[in-house]
């Protein structure tokens, strides 16, 4: 049995970006019982109004069925270890973008 442990980094959904994300770009959604956060895309410090922005907009075209709910778009920070449900929504993200 193979124990090499499988590693990997995640980096900004900004195209061309490699640095590391800060923030997860989300909006809640549930489909009867089930519940998660949609994932419009992770961003790091300098690309997180762009990407908010592009989410929006997706977001604004989403087809659904009857019985799924999506809240909006919120910007969530990434914490290491952290699960989804437990990611702390920004409620006012800055960006100097």
């Amino acid at each position: 049995m193979d124990e090499t442990t499988f590693h990997y980094s995640i980096a900004c959904s900004s195209p061309g970006c490699a640095e590391a994300p800060r923030y997860k770009i989300a909006a809640p959604w549930s489909h009867g019982p089930l519940r998660e956060l949609k994932n419009y895309g992770l961003a790091c410090e300098r690309h997180l109004g762009p990407l908010l922005d592009r989410a929006r907009d997706h977001h604004g075209k989403l087809a659904m069925r009857d019985d799924e709910v999506v809240g909006p778009v919120e910007v969530f920070s990434l914490v290491p270890g952290h699960r989804d449900g437990q990611l702390p929504r920004l409620t006012e993200p800055t960006t100097d973008a």
